[in-house]
């Protein structure tokens, strides 16, 4: 049968698709310029591809079964892979979902890969460099987030697994400190705007002093706040009503939430392989801020309450709140800030790369800033040497992601066992659809 919807398919992504990727396009060159001088990038030198050294590579995947009884079944599970040893570091969860949503997986995916990291960590054979996938600074905010500050009662259920979560960071962290391992966390499929923020902000403060710019350019992200929100609105508008065609391109850069970092470190580089210099991120996010929770002191004070009322749904008791409380004590106080830098390899998007800035706690920390002095040139150019293309962007990573990611045939056989183990079958059409 023919496609009775192409032509609406068409008009649309012509309309719309081809316009919403064009938005980068009409940036104001001289916006663009003040940004690269505020950040000027660096070039990429590869270290040779073969010398591989103790580089250990962490990657998950995770499934989700629908039970016909209603519940569903987690599986998470994550590989750790290394030159130094023959096979692959294995550690897997399941567990009967108490609620629904994307941040179940997230949480359970980073409990496991925190797991095969430390046992990876704990191998005869050391380690000189941890690659894990994903973001270290999401990882930790969106646990507190979710522990402190998130309005969804859902996540009541995960304050368990949130709190085991921001600790087994805290923990890691800690245990390749003391072993002298450098921690890479790198992703590419980032969403994240604080080097945009920085930097748009920064040159917003040196044409209007007002206090959103101040605020905007020291803590990440005043769009979240409506008050700072509605004043960009208002100075946008104002722009335009005057014919100011530079201050206009910028605040519109600010509002627009499909403007990332990626994206505008790829206009910077344009084309070429090179690297940001490092930006430290301290205890930042402007939100935790403005609930005045900035303080671990304050911070405690929120977790405790939400981890009270989740007694009451978990049913766990009072030695079970302080146990919890003491795990997130320790990583609030002991997870250290972190340097964020961009890499672009050349012809592809880039990746962000967060290191921990040992010795500096983060929630003790109020600090955003371009660190030009911290040298990263050996990490850019041991990721460029390994780097294959835009799906195998490090190689380690990718074997990890081989080992652990879930595939059909897996979630299939996995359902088969469950169903036998439990008396209840798996909805077909279900698994399918919620295969990650």
């Amino acid at each position: 049968m023919a496609d009775a919807f192409l032509d609406i398919f068409m008009r649309e992504l012509r309309e719309r698709v081809r316009g919403g990727m064009g938005v980068m396009g009409s940036v104001d060159g001289r916006v663009l310029a003040d940004v690269r001088r505020l950040c000027p990038l660096r070039e990429v030198r590869e270290a040779r591809p073969g010398n591989a050294g103790g580089i250990v590579a962490v990657d998950g995947g995770i499934g989700t079964l629908k039970m016909r009884n209603g519940h569903d079944v987690l599986i998470a599970r994550a590989a750790a892979v290394s030159p130094l040893y023959g096979s692959p570091i294995r550690e897997l969860l399941i567990d009967v979902a108490l609620t629904e949503g994307a941040a179940v997986k997230g949480v359970y995916l980073g409990i496991v890969e925190a797991m095969a990291a430390l046992r990876a960590l704990d191998e005869e054979e050391k380690a000189d460099v941890l690659l894990v996938d994903g973001s270290l600074y999401a990882r930790v905010l969106r646990a507190l987030h979710g522990l402190a500050l998130s309005r969804d009662f859902q996540l009541l259920y995960l304050t368990p697994e949130l709190s085991l979560l921001l600790y087994l960071t805290y923990k890691l962290l800690e245990k390749a400190h003391r072993g002298g391992v450098r921690v890479l966390f790198v992703s590419k499929d980032t969403r994240m705007r604080v080097l945009k923020e920085l930097l748009l902000f920064s040159v917003l403060s040196g044409h209007l002093d007002d206090e959103v710019a101040d605020v905007g350019r020291r803590y990440y992200s005043v769009l979240w706040i409506r008050k700072y929100r509605r004043r960009l609105f208002e100075l946008l508008a104002s722009s335009l009503e005057s014919g100011h065609t530079y201050m206009s391109s910028l605040l519109s850069l600010i509002l627009n939430h499909s403007v990332t970092d990626p994206s505008l470190v790829s206009l910077m580089a344009a084309g070429r392989p090179a690297y940001t210099p490092p930006l430290f991120v301290g205890c930042v996010d402007a939100y935790i801020r403005y609930r005045g929770l900035s303080s671990p002191t304050s911070l405690l004070r929120a977790v405790r309450a939400r981890i009270e009322d989740a007694a009451l749904l978990r049913r766990y008791d009072e030695g079970a709140v302080d146990s919890l409380l003491e795990l997130v004590g320790r990583a609030i106080r002991g997870i250290p800030a972190i340097y964020m830098w961009y890499l672009v390899p050349k012809g592809d998007s880039p990746m962000v790369v967060e290191q921990p800035a040992f010795g500096v706690p983060m929630f003790e920390t109020e600090r955003l800033e371009l660190r030009p002095d911290v040298d990263v040139a050996e990490e850019a150019g041991m990721l460029a040497a390994h780097y294959k293309g835009p799906t195998h962007y490090n190689a380690w990573l990718w074997l990890a992601h081989k080992y652990a990611a879930l595939s059909r045939a897996d979630l299939l056989e996995y359902a088969a066992y469950i169903g036998a183990a439990t008396g209840t079958s798996v909805y077909g059409r279900r698994l399918r659809m919620l295969l990650s």
